[in-house]
């Protein structure tokens, strides 16, 4: 089978021949194609491997933060602490889905701003859970989230 780059370069050069595209429109396109050919042939382990770092990233990331607050805030009390594991998780939630609606279609943030946006919510449920001690309250907290995240998505794919 012939490589993608190989037909289109034929093709662009035959344009080029008979008139319908100039030198500069040729090397413009013929950069262009390219790069997104190269792009979208990013071999499958090389997407697994970006994946795996992005979520270890954010797991870092999380123990980085949770053990400096549970150094720091310790002293606080119990509310204190429930109650800032809430604002946290809602702060991560935020953060990532601000990185996902910045982000291009980088393997690499799209996994990251999944794991932080999956940490915020379970630190947001779980400081609900905490400050309330209550299954239905959590559970209506768990169906906004959802509702909010889908909400989310779906004007993520659309731009």
């Amino acid at each position: 089978m012939t490589h993608p780059t190989f037909m289109l370069r034929s093709v662009i050069e035959q344009l080029t021949t008979e008139g319908y595209l100039s030198e500069e429109q040729q090397t413009q396109i013929a950069s262009s194609a390219v790069i997104s050919i190269v792009e979208e042939t990013t071999p499958w382990y090389m997407q697994a491997l970006v994946a795996i770092g992005a979520w270890l990233a954010a797991i870092c990331f999380l123990a980085a933060v949770l053990l400096s607050f549970v150094f720091t805030i310790s002293s606080l009390g119990a509310t204190a602490f429930n109650a800032i594991i809430l604002i946290l998780g809602v702060v991560i939630t935020l953060a990532g889905i601000g990185l996902r609606r910045a982000t291009t279609e980088s393997i690499f943030m799209i996994n990251l701003t999944l794991a932080l946006s999956l940490l915020g919510q379970i630190l947001t449920l779980g400081g609900i859970w905490l400050m309330t001690e209550r299954i239905p309250l959590t559970a209506l907290a768990t169906i906004g989230i959802q509702i909010a995240n889908s909400s989310t998505q779906i004007g993520c794919n659309a731009s």
